[in-house]
């Protein structure tokens, strides 16, 4: 939808979604069905899939920036922090060749594990790190 009507801001998207729900009101209003109105039922469709979509991803995505960004800003890396976790210096090296900290993605990928409260990021991230529960649990709860 962003593409193909060039929204520039959430408001935007908010404005254009209103203004669907006030067309289909308007037409149901006089007595017709949606057929009549299939584009804009449709359009109002794919509107509510990528809202609900944006309020599940953009608080993560947003969250992943702003790490990404601090941890650049102290100068650490992934070592640093899986070396909190009670890693091996050397263990911990291997394991962040795949991992840059001040890149958002990389860092979603250690987020997706809490965030979404899935075990089956939990067991992925685990599975590509090689953590132990023990030292997954010290890197996501830190120093008490």
């Amino acid at each position: 939808m962003q593409n193909r009507f060039s929204f520039q801001d959430w408001d935007t998207v908010e404005l254009f979604h209103e203004y669907l729900d006030e067309m289909v009101d308007h037409f149901l209003q006089q007595n017709t069905t949606y057929d009549i109105i299939a584009l804009a039922s449709l359009m109002e469709n794919n509107m509510d899939s990528t809202l609900g979509y944006l309020n599940t991803t953009l608080p993560l995505n947003v969250c992943a920036r702003v790490t990404s960004s601090l941890i650049k800003t102290s100068g650490n890396d992934c070592v640093y922090y899986l070396e909190q976790a009670a890693v091996d210096p050397t263990e911990a090296a291997t394991t962040c060749t795949n991992y840059d900290f001040t890149d958002p993605m990389s860092v979603m990928s250690f987020l997706n594990a809490t965030w979404y409260g899935d075990s089956a990021y939990k067991s992925d991230l685990k599975t590509a790190t090689g953590l132990t529960d023990e030292q997954y649990d010290a890197l996501m709860n830190g120093a008490d």
